[in-house]
């Protein structure tokens, strides 16, 4: 199953990434083997992740925060899903 995780780096941004295999690839992220983003930002903390049945919904997910603004990922992160609509529509007014 695909997932989308969130990890919280060392000067507290938040990266989003996917993964088939999320034990993996956050092992490499916290070991500085995952992307370039975090290997500058060490130690990252694993911090969210949802798995998805299908794949099209994954990327749809996914694509809504991960290059999102940082309120939105974090009001995933606190169980606030419902306000992410109205950050996003702020965002871009």
């Amino acid at each position: 199953m695909p997932f989308t995780f969130i990890l919280k780096c060392s000067d507290n941004t938040l990266y989003t990434g996917t993964a088939w295999d999320i034990e993996k690839q956050v092992w490499e992220h916290q070991h500085g083997q995952g992307a370039y983003y975090t290997k500058q930002r060490l130690p990252v903390k694993f911090v969210y992740c949802e798995e998805y049945e299908r794949i099209m919904r994954h990327f749809t997910e996914r694509n809504r925060y991960r290059d999102g603004h940082e309120e939105k990922k974090t009001a995933l992160i606190e169980g606030r899903r419902e306000e992410i609509a109205f950050i996003s529509k702020e965002i871009y007014l």
